[in-house]
């Protein structure tokens, strides 16, 4: 005769070893999932990193194109500046000969009204 409670014990045993093959099953689905978002997170990461690279790039590119305008800009203001001083050097050069050449001409009447 087989013992009652070795009969409730097989039945127990039964039942845990479907709680726990049921259990495997979700396990390996879970881990599944687990090295699916951990590849996604990673793909994410990397597209994040090219995107601010790319961002960075962009925004220096911008910047070095502003910062040399100016300095064009700069340039074209200092040519001009340049260019404008020396029409007025010129302007006062052209004076200064004429203030010279009235000065030798006032000498010259001053000398012969002396004799």
């Amino acid at each position: 005769m087989v013992n009652p409670e070795l009969i409730d014990l097989r039945e127990k045993y039964n039942d845990l070893q479907a709680k726990y093959e049921r259990l495997n099953e979700r396990v390996a689905k879970t881990e599944g999932r687990v090295s699916d978002n951990t590849k996604q997170t990673i793909w994410q990461f990397a597209i994040f990193m090219i995107g601010m690279a790319t961002l960075v790039f962009a925004i220096l590119n911008y910047q070095t194109t502003v910062i040399e305008r100016r300095f064009e800009d700069l340039n074209k203001r200092i040519s001009a500046g340049e260019a404008s001083l020396n029409t007025h050097l010129d302007s006062v050069e052209r004076r200064m000969d004429r203030i010279e050449k009235n000065l030798d001409d006032l000498n010259k009447e001053l000398r012969t009204q002396r004799k």
